[in-house]
């Protein structure tokens, strides 16, 4: 077997069983190291969750493969037969149909028409956005070079925006966006496997050894191994890979003994961490679409939207089930409602998109998510946090993936080629398989 740090790598247990843990313990099992997931939940995957809304499979937690043609899962995904749906993520929002919540008029075409020339005057900025001093949030950054556009507007294509962090884009940083958004070059080709992440997720599971309903309250180390302390005993190991979200490393919910360095402390108070919500609602039909095709909806509203974007998944699965995608402080208010409220928020927003001749169908089948609340989450990914420096970001990111002695770190919030994709994930976790190993690994 490899070593780290000279200490053999004899069993590996991996804290966690989303895609970084999934795909680090498929690799290592494959190699022949001896193996345990310990998961909390009473499934796997994570923040990947695939369920079926009145026969339509709907990702509640990560849908999309987010790095276009270089996203290090294809290979993997390809190989267990899955269709890749285009799904860009540009097109969708630029292509959107807009509900003005003052006027009650939908589709609005003039509100069309200008978010459009909002996103693309803000796109083609250029000089004018190098020009901004520091320390703006994205609020500020469209006030200052969209000064000609309606300021509802504006609040939408900030929402938009936000939604990549999980924040409102008043508390998200432009210095940021500046650096990373406009310089990206896959994000064009983004796309969802077709039939959900289940799928990805149930192939990586196969035949791994996995305690589920195995909440982790201790993780020690000596100069012998490890012991991971859970809900159902202790996990011996000659090392420990944890892969729980930041949220759950920010609450401080599982103890580390000897206590972790003041490097990876420092980063995870100072990193931040977002909300997405979605609710997912099916009906006998779709009174929202504009002239009889697939239409998603973004809305125009004076304080911003609840709901920046409705995805209608009749654009790749033919049937009418819709997605409300809510972020941010309005996210958080969601994941606190009964579910019930939650499914109704969305169904009167539905109502403003039917015809006053159509009556609005009732729901046929719903769900609904809270992850915000959810104690082995506590958000939805990890982003910068407003106020601080980019440089500094990466600094942050680099201490989350560094080994405590013989205990590993992995999931989104630890990849060096950016955070809060399940792309992130699957980087991190094959990153660390590969420093146990002591050699590249790939999947399949």
């Amino acid at each position: 077997m490899s070593s780290l740090e000279g200490a053999a790598v004899r069993r590996v247990v991996v804290v966690g069983a989303g895609i970084s843990g999934l795909a680090a313990a498929r690799a290592l099992h494959r190699a022949g190291v001896d193996i345990v997931v310990v998961e909390g939940r009473d499934r796997v995957g994570g923040r990947t969750h695939t369920v079926d809304v009145e026969g339509v499979p709907v990702d509640l937690g990560g849908s999309w493969i987010h790095d276009g043609a270089g996203s290090p899962m294809l290979d993997f995904v390809d190989s267990l037969g899955i269709e890749r749906m285009p799904a860009v993520t540009t097109a969708i929002a630029v292509n959107a149909a807009v509900l003005d919540r003052a006027s009650g008029r939908y589709p609005d075409i003039d509100a069309r028409t200008a978010l459009s020339g909002a996103m693309a005057a803000f796109a083609l900025a250029g000089a004018q956005l190098e020009q901004l001093g520091p320390g703006l949030d994205v609020a500020e950054a469209l006030d200052k070079v969209l000064t000609d556009v309606d300021p509802t507007i504006r609040r939408t294509l900030g929402a938009l925006l936000a939604m990549n962090e999980g924040k409102d884009d008043d508390d998200m940083s432009f210095d940021f966006l500046r650096k990373s958004f406009f310089s990206s070059a896959a994000f064009h080709e983004d796309s969802m496997p077709r039939g959900g992440y289940r799928g990805v997720v149930d192939s990586l599971a196969d035949g791994l050894p996995i305690e589920l309903e195995t909440t982790v309250e201790r993780v020690a180390q000596d100069g012998d191994g490890v012991t991971v302390h859970t809900s159902s005993g202790a996990f011996d190991g000659s090392h420990a890979l944890v892969t729980v979200p930041l949220g759950v490393l920010k609450a401080a919910a599982i103890e580390f003994e000897p206590p972790l360095p003041a490097r990876h402390l420092a980063a995870i108070e100072r990193m931040g961490f977002g909300v997405l919500e979605k609710v997912v609602i099916a009906y006998d039909r779709a009174v929202w679409q504009v002239d009889g095709a697939p239409t998603h909806v973004t809305i125009v509203d004076s304080g911003g939207p609840d709901w920046p974007l409705i995805l209608d998944l009749s654009a790749w699965y033919g049937s009418p089930v819709v997605v409300g995608f809510a972020t941010g402080a309005r996210g958080r208010v969601l994941a606190g409602m009964a579910e019930s409220e939650r499914v109704a928020a969305l169904h009167e927003t539905i109502r403003g998109l039917c015809p006053d001749t159509t009556p609005t169908p009732m729901p046929l089948a719903t769900a609904a998510t809270s992850w915000a609340t959810d104690p082995f989450l506590r958000g939805c990914y990890a982003n910068i946090a407003l106020g601080t420096e980019p440089e500094q970001h990466v600094t942050d990111i680099e201490a989350l993936g560094t080994p405590h002695g013989r205990v590993l770190f992995a999931g989104e919030h630890t990849c060096e080629l950016g955070t809060s994709t399940v792309d992130s994930a699957w980087r991190s976790g094959l990153r660390e398989a590969a420093r146990l190993l002591g050699e590249p690994v790939c999947l399949p």
